[in-house]
């Protein structure tokens, strides 16, 4: 568990009725003696999850090889860990390679098992699951959608990854109505959602954690070429210090929890307008960075929102807040099918 401000810090990432904590131990978080006292210290806790989607190790070229510029997923990982962080990630198991025989799709390297293994056990982050191998379609009935979460978070556990059953990412293109029913399966705390705003703490039922995309595009400065560039969606660039302001939380009341999730980080520039990949990173000013894929995000700013986070953020995982609230499934979870409560 960390806490900026020099205490310590972890950032990450059941079926039946389970009762909620109304409030957690004062000392939860090491938020009790020898703290430094600021101002955002009179709110209550705010906690922050770092997310990345997919798990994706860089932008790659056609051969596999990790573009000039592009920041692997092992470097991020070396620059949390010094400053006593750690982050979680999801994954798509599909797209996870065979040790040794690294795993490439349009343009993205993606992580194999013992990459993973390496990202857990030397840096400490944990991972999830998007579902089961065989996937789904947005026409997927609830009742095998769960079954394949399941199994997905059977595959992770089989891999070592034993607090994969605190958070379940299904994709973007899951219904509505199946995201309010709830974690899928019954197998996981929690279950992601997309949105833009941050959490109260504890997270009600149906337990769903809203996660917000953190995406590039269109630089924010009107006078360059670049607002105005063609991309996909229309994006705009993500400012750092929204992101950071949402972290904070300074206009909510109670405890938050915010989920932030990035994709794939690049530095310097590379390619130019027009072209995808491309980025450019190199200006001191955020407002003039800009992707032309929206899943990259420019490393500079990425550390801007962790430089601007208040003393009182707690950056945490998915498994220890589910664990102060009582849900902890820390158990193997049931892989043939979905129990009956879930069955369409």
């Amino acid at each position: 568990m960390w806490r900026k401000g020099g205490v310590a810090v972890a950032v990450a990432f059941a079926a039946g009725a389970v009762a909620l904590v109304a409030a957690w131990p004062s000392g939860f978080g090491d938020r009790s003696a020898g703290a430094a006292v600021a101002d955002d210290q009179a709110l209550p806790p705010r906690y922050l999850t770092i997310v990345f989607g997919r798990s994706m190790i860089a932008q790659s070229d056609r051969l596999c090889r990790v573009l000039s510029g592009a920041v692997p997923l092992a470097r991020i990982a070396e620059e949390l860990t010094a400053r006593g962080v750690r982050a979680t990630g999801n994954v798509t198991l599909e797209d996870v390679g065979a040790p040794g025989l690294p795993h490439c799709a349009d343009g993205v390297r993606y992580a194999d098992w013992d990459y993973l293994a390496r990202l857990r056990d030397v840096h400490g982050w944990s991972f999830h699951s998007r579902g089961a191998p065989e996937g789904a379609s947005a026409s997927t009935p609830r009742g095998a959608r769960a079954a394949m979460a399941c199994r997905g978070l059977a595959v992770l556990y089989e891999h070592g990854h034993d607090e994969a059953w605190a958070m379940y990412s299904p994709p973007s293109d899951t219904p509505e109505a199946h995201l309010r029913a709830g974690p899928a399966g019954g197998c996981h705390a929690f279950a992601r959602a997309y949105g833009a705003v941050s959490n109260p703490v504890p997270v009600a039922a149906p337990y769903v954690v809203v996660t917000r995309s953190v995406n590039g595009g269109r630089c924010n400065d009107p006078s360059l070429p670049c607002s105005r560039m063609a991309i996909r969606g229309g994006r705009r660039y993500e400012s750092p210090d929204a992101l950071a302001a949402l972290a904070n939380a300074r206009d909510q009341v109670g405890e938050r929890w915010t989920m932030l999730q990035w994709y794939r980080i690049v530095d310097g520039a590379y390619g130019m307008p027009g072209r995808r990949p491309a980025w450019d990173c190199t200006s001191a000013d955020w407002r003039r960075h800009w992707t032309t894929l929206p899943e990259t995000y420019c490393l500079a700013d990425f550390r801007r929102v962790l430089d601007g986070l208040d003393e009182g953020v707690v950056v945490t995982d998915p498994a220890e807040l589910a664990r102060r609230q009582g849900r902890d499934l820390g158990l193997p979870a049931p892989v043939d099918a979905a129990p009956a409560s879930e069955r369409d």
